[in-house]
């Protein structure tokens, strides 16, 4: 019985470790499909057309953006302590939607903001990136 019973183990062991390869190989798929993407105007028109419908309800800011932490350069660290720099941690398509922000709707006034806005298991999870508009005159 207890020959059966290792076997069992061990077969649910491999099971286990071959679905937490497919796993791992699935999220660097998705890192380096993040890291390639590049912002563009459609980007913009989504984001600009959020900022209208939270702006019509009342809001001062809405988050347009969220991706995972560990795709900084530093998993959010720099965004968690609300760095001066934190914008320098962003890579792939989290950079430049930050950097289209900035040119198109900053110096119209929005601000651009981001925080850690999930904590699984006590860790950083996701990253929100933020536009507020309080200032932005009508």
């Amino acid at each position: 019985m207890r020959a059966v019973a290792n076997a069992a183990y061990e077969a649910q062991r491999r099971s286990r470790n071959q679905a937490q390869g497919g796993r791992e190989a699935e999220v660097e798929a998705l890192r380096a499909e993040f890291m390639n993407r590049v912002a563009d105007r459609a980007v913009l028109e989504r984001i600009v057309a959020t900022i209208g419908q939270a702006a019509s309800r009342g809001l001062k800011s809405i988050r347009v953006y969220t991706f995972p932490s560990e795709f900084c350069t530093d998993r959010g660290r720099a965004i968690n302590n609300d760095e001066a720099q934190w914008s320098a941690t962003l890579c792939g398509e989290a950079a430049s939607v930050h950097a289209l922000i900035e040119a198109e709707l900053g110096p119209l006034g929005y601000v651009v903001s981001a925080q850690i806005v999930t904590w699984p298991e006590l860790m950083p999870g996701d990253v929100g990136i933020i536009v507020g508009w309080d200032r932005v005159a009508p």
